[in-house]
């Protein structure tokens, strides 16, 4: 009997579809990998690795490289620094290092600095460096500083001091960051008006060490500023649009503190904290929208009014709860808010003392079109502090916006203040488009009913509240 042989079929080879895509493909895939997941990658074929040596993103973060003993932390040194010889001159797009020293100068301080180096040789265009435990002063180098292809710069140090850079040195840079840094010597900020002619955007944020800072730029559109220990601020721009001040208290407080800004052609000025004892703010006639939230009961209420009047032109002007009621302490409202077109308030809730406050600045607002108000859903002010104001009360008020409004936004909390004022405005506001509320679940059958005797055709929708604490205000843009 012969016996028969099944054949079976040859395998196929099998194909590296990896290795034959176009470089920019690749290069995007691998960059969402980590470093560490880089060099295994590289060890697949020699495509791969040329891939490897060629990626113009590169992070390098010493947490997700294991190396915890000094021992094993030299080897990555050592590994990394032939890594950036064997790239060479392949360009580097963007180059972002997260490295922890010991507080002592060392060689891996200059290892490392030196790779900062070695990319911008290879035109980066992108810098950001997050350093901890440096010696109390850190030297960037200075090529940094003169690179013709890097456009943006971001720099955390954790408190260390950074040298400033030569005046003398020019750059290209559109963007720079600068966070947890010590600066001082005021040549840091001169060097900025001086030689960075084409800065759009600059954050200083929990800068430490000057008391003043001044800065003066013909290319500037966006500067950010959060600070504690900044007394005196000058901000000086033609081109400026976007301005955000984070200012918090400093104990002890010092005798004065002052801001001045000359920004004609602002368009969106955000500030938060407390005020200065001097504040000027420049004729703002660009300005479309302005946030003041204001900080808790360490703010001085004294200039609130008088920040208020400044951003009177704006269209869009959002505020808290303090400084409403600092304006309610100073007894003063501003009463050239005619422009005004979008107001908008939080709070932790539409309670009988803030009604007043928030109705004396209505008042002031005849051709407002959009009203935002948002509560925070969870208070601890007793419902009845926040009942006490019913329809009869806002009838009384005669608000002339009530004509105008077109759109409101209710983010409603504990007691019926909020409720009411939404039946008022559904039973008043004729030329309405749409409202939105947003309720407590347990007031939702009295909510569906203020639909009920609505004046005008606007659409109204309502939605039960999910969220358990406070969140960021959703105003219009």
């Amino acid at each position: 009997m012969v016996r028969k042989y099944k054949l079976r079929p040859r395998p196929t080879a099998r194909v590296d579809r990896f290795s034959i895509l176009p470089d920019e493909v690749a290069h995007h895939i691998l960059s969402f990998l980590k470093f560490i997941d880089l060099v295994r990658v590289s060890t697949v074929s020699k495509t791969c690795r040329r891939f490897y040596l060629s990626i113009p993103s590169l992070e390098i973060n010493r947490y997700n490289l294991y190396a915890r003993r000094d021992q094993e932390e030299v080897q990555l040194l050592n590994f990394l620094d032939r890594y950036f010889f064997n790239r060479g001159d392949n360009r580097i797009q963007h180059f972002h290092i997260h490295w922890s020293f010991n507080w002592k100068p060392s060689n891996k301080q200059i290892q490392v600095t030196d790779w900062i180096h070695k990319a911008v040789r290879c035109n980066v265009e992108v810098l950001d460096i997050d350093f901890c435990a440096l010696p109390p002063l850190f030297v960037m180098p200075s090529s940094v500083f003169v690179s013709q292809s890097l456009r943006s710069l971001s720099v955390h140090l954790h408190g260390v001091i950074l040298q400033a850079p030569s005046s003398s040195l020019l750059c290209n840079l559109h963007y720079l960051k600068l966070s947890e840094i010590k600066i001082v010597d005021e040549c840091f900020f001169k060097w900025i008006s001086c030689s960075c002619k084409c800065i759009k955007e600059l954050q200083l944020d929990q800068i430490r060490g000057l008391p003043k800072i001044t800065i003066e730029s013909s290319s500037l559109k966006l500067f950010k500023v959060w600070s504690k220990d900044l007394f005196h601020l000058n901000i000086f721009g033609d081109k400026i649009e976007d301005i955000h001040i984070t200012w918090r208290k400093f104990y002890p407080p010092p005798s004065r503190k002052w801001l001045n800004i000359s920004a004609p052609n602002l368009k969106n000025l955000k500030w938060e904290g407390n005020l200065m004892n001097i504040q000027n703010l420049g004729i703002l006639m660009s300005l479309e929208k302005a946030v003041v939230f204001l900080e808790s009961a360490v703010n001085e209420f004294d200039n609130v009014s008088k920040v208020i009047c400044s951003i009177s032109r704006a269209k869009v002007v959002i505020l808290n709860e303090w400084t409403i009621k600092a304006l309610l302490r100073e007894y003063i409202i501003p009463t050239s808010l005619d422009d005004l077109c979008c107001f908008g308030v939080e709070l932790k809730n539409l309670n009988d003392d803030l009604v007043p406050a928030v109705v004396s600045l209505l008042r002031e607002m005849p051709n407002l079109n959009t009203l935002q108000i948002q509560c925070s859903p969870r208070s601890s002010v007793a419902n009845s502090r926040c009942s006490g104001i019913d329809m009869g009360f806002w009838k009384l008020q005669n608000l002339a916006f009530i004509y105008q409004l077109k759109e409101a936004k209710l983010w409603l909390s504990n007691g019926s203040n909020g409720i009411e004022l939404a039946k008022y405005i559904l039973e008043h506001a004729q030329n309405l488009e749409k409202m939105v509320i947003f309720h407590l679940f347990k007031d939702s059958d009295v909510v569906r009913e203020l639909k009920s005797k609505m004046i005008s055709n606007a659409t109204v929708v309502c939605h039960v509240r999910k969220d358990e604490r406070a969140t960021s205000l959703r105003f219009i843009h």
